[in-house]
């Protein structure tokens, strides 16, 4: 029998109490939020692969009974595999679901040590029972307008959900996939087949450069792309596919499934917003010198099967304790994965380009707190000298509070000075090394690079994005700790002075967010259908600049009709304004000071009017409380710059973890000496123009190349300066 079997007894859906305790409050949680409880039943398992199981359930009630979206999944329970009381809760993407019968399966990727779910998939049996849920989906549906075709990134841990998307798409729509190599087991997974489906696999590289490198010299402007990998992998293609092809939120589904070198701890939380957002908590499961070991059980979103060796996952999630997590729901990885090929500078941006910098900030915010602390006490010394007055205080008793308000304003303007001072010193000197550090790497990439089309990113990213982190190290932190703890040090104090009015307080921040998230709801489709109009503008402007001969001869739309685009999008614009506008406004106008300041009038009037608070305590209120909901909102200022601040740090990120070149080995050699040692080149789309050449030209010969004129020819010649130097090409 099983060792899950037990458990599987214990978990009868009929004592909910009992099972419920072993899942502890994530259970209570889930249920809460809508989800029910499910019985399901094993009734077949089979092996695809070394490291790759199938098992194939029954569950009644369980499936839509119309039908499954692609890449829809669940949520599972499992046992503890150390026999304890503890449950853990994964989630899987269904394979080949039928609601007629209640059947579908599910896939796990074996390793060792196994983790929760791939200990209970190798032990399961014909009639063992465990515990799912359904919450959270958000079913896939084909975008419309159809885009120009679709871009399937993952590992094994989303093969699943690729599976299940490619079988979902038309015919008449382009499907290219690429699928990231971690174990030769691998491949005894069969790639989608079709007419219209591009599909192969690539072999990892450091710091999940695999699939940037397989997609980087495509052009996928106008196609919708999904990406659900490991967390360096899909950041990485995500950043190329939003700044060089322009895809967007409408266009580009990325989520991470597994966080390379992360463990998995015995205590799960469930992310109420969704498996993407869920990551593991724990220590690392092996020094840093094995960053590559991976998930043990993976939790994601769409689904997947990974290599055991290899730490993806496989159509689960699931969470061990020495594995990675997710952001997904379906994979389970591996926690003896080997490491990917070193090549040098995989580690050039590890840990962050701002990691350097992680405690000069975390300083700045300590700080920036207590001077945030500090610019309240003039207020609140204030509302007391108000107090004062109208209880006809004497004069004296002014001094001492007016003293201390001038005294707290300025050590917090000379303090603030300072920071400021700091920070900026701080961030001249980090751009001034992040600058150098760039330029180095610019001279160790291969020449490939920037025949990409890429030479504009040179100044770009050596420039400008470097300018656009100044917001990131100087304003980001200061910005939001001082506008969280200036609101907070308010209400906590005006709460202090009277209770029921700090609660009155509160009222147009709730009326504020309540219609900006209805407005949220309202306009969610409208943002996608504007941003697809954006990608879709992008392409047909591409592709009227190129056919400008063509459109001089048959007209402008003989291409595209880009004109009419433009005049769609602009009316479906000002639709979308005049219909968002009026409530927008009722937005704006309730949170207002003045609207504060009414409120509060009209409710302390009342209450002192009731006896429940004397006429002096609504001093406070107006002069705090005006502006509590104005600090709140201050956050958004920032928005564009953080934004921009962001996109630059994912963008020199993806440059600082792009593969060099090899070190040159044994570079010595004789005056007048020239040897090329097994030297390849490969142009960015996998095209090899040499392979493996060795030459030696010794001083004073002649050698001769004798073959088909072409690219390798002129690319050889190029290795090497010719200019009297005697350099040796490795």
């Amino acid at each position: 029998m099983s060792a899950s079997v037990p458990c599987a007894l214990r978990r009868d859906p009929s004592s909910k109490g009992e099972w419920s305790m072993a899942k502890g409050f994530e259970a209570v949680v889930l249920r809460g939020l809508g989800a029910k409880e499910h019985a399901v039943t094993v009734i077949g398992k089979r092996r695809l692969a070394p490291h790759f199981i199938r098992v194939t359930c029954r569950s009644e009630g369980l499936l839509d009974p119309k039908g499954e979206a692609p890449a829809n999944w669940l949520r599972l329970w499992f046992p503890d595999p150390d026999g304890g009381p503890k449950e853990f809760q994964r989630g899987y993407t269904l394979v080949d679901p039928d609601p007629a019968t209640g059947e579908f399966s599910i896939d796990f990727v074996i390793h060792e040590p196994a983790g929760p779910a791939s200990h209970w998939a190798v032990n399961c049996e014909e009639g063992d029972r465990i515990v799912a849920m359904r919450y959270g989906e958000q079913p896939f549906a084909l975008p419309e307008p159809p885009p120009a075709g679709y871009l399937l990134l993952g590992d094994l841990a989303g093969y699943p959900a690729i599976r299940a998307l490619v079988a979902a798409i038309p015919e008449d729509s382009p499907v290219v996939v690429y699928l990231e190599r971690h174990s030769p087991d691998d491949d005894h997974i069969a790639l989608p087949e079709g007419p219209n489906i591009t599909a192969s696999w690539v072999d990892e590289l450091p710091d999940g450069q695999a699939l940037v490198q397989a997609i980087s010299d495509g052009d996928w402007a106008g196609w919708y792309a999904w990406v659900t990998a490991e967390t360096a992998s899909t950041r990485h293609a995500k950043t190329l596919l939003q700044k060089k092809f322009g895809l967007n939120r409408a266009t580009l589904h990325a989520h991470a499934y597994w966080v390379r070198g992360r463990q998995m701890g015995k205590t799960q939380t469930i992310d109420s917003a969704g498996p993407e957002a869920t990551e593991a908590k724990g220590a690392s499961a092996a020094p840093a010198a094995a960053d590559a070991d991976a998930a043990s059980d993976v939790n994601v979103m769409a689904a997947a099967s990974a290599a055991s060796e290899a730490s993806a996952t496989a159509g689960t999630t699931g969470a061990s304790s020495s594995a990675s997590t997710s952001a997904s729901a379906g994979a389970v990885g591996s926690t003896d994965a080997p490491e990917p090929r070193q090549t040098p500078g995989a580690d050039a941006g590890k840990g962050g380009v701002l990691r350097p910098l992680k405690r000069p900030l975390i300083a700045a915010g300590i700080v920036e707190g207590a001077l945030s602390l500090l610019q309240l006490i003039p207020f609140i010394l204030f509302a007391e000298l108000a107090r004062l007055f109208v209880e006809g205080a004497p004069a004296e008793a002014f001094a001492k509070p007016a003293i201390w308000a001038v005294v707290a304003m300025a050590v917090s303007a000379a303090g603030t000075t300072l920071l400021v001072l700091w920070l900026h010193f701080l961030d001249a000197n980090f751009a001034t090394a992040l600058r150098h550090r760039l330029l180095a790497k610019f001279s160790r990439l291969p020449l490939g690079w920037f025949m990409r089309g890429r030479a504009a990113d040179v100044k770009k990213i050596a420039g400008d994005d470097v300018r656009a982190l100044h917001y990131l190290v100087t304003h980001a932190v200061p910005d939001i700790v001082g506008a969280v703890v200036a609101a907070l040090g308010s209400l906590i104090y005006l709460f202090a002075v009277q209770w029921r009015l700090g609660l009155v307080l509160l009222l147009p921040i709730v009326a504020y967010i309540y219609v900006i998230k209805g407005i949220q709801r309202r306009d969610k489709d409208k943002v996608l259908q504007n941003q697809r109009y954006e990608v879709l503008a992008a392409g047909q402007t591409q592709a009227f600049i190129g056919s400008r001969g063509t459109s001089a001869v048959f007209g402008p739309k003989a291409v595209v009709d880009l004109e009419g685009t433009l005049r769609e999008s602009g009316d479906f614009m000002a639709d979308w304004q005049r219909d968002t506008g009026p409530r927008k406004i009722i937005a704006v106008m309730t949170n207002r000071p003045t609207t504060v300041l009414g409120v509060l009038l009209v409710a302390g009037f009342a209450m002192v009017v009731a006896g429940w608070m004397p006429a002096t305590d609504l001093i406070p209120f107006l002069i705090l409380g005006t502006s509590f909901g104005g600090r709140l909102l201050n956050l958004g200022l920032g928005v564009a710059s953080l934004s921009g601040g962001l996109d630059a740090k994912a963008s020199v990120e993806l440059l600082l973890a792009t593969p060099e070149l090899a070190p040159p080995v044994d570079r010595p050699a004789p005056p007048g000496h020239v040897r090329f040692d097994h030297v390849d080149f490969t142009y960015g789309g996998g095209r090899k123009v040499i392979d493996d050449l060795s030459l030696t030209l010794e001083p004073g010969s002649v050698t001769a190349l004798v073959g088909p004129r072409g690219r390798a020819s002129r690319r050889w010649r190029r290795c090497w300066p010719g200019c009297g130097t005697s350099p040796a090409v490795p």
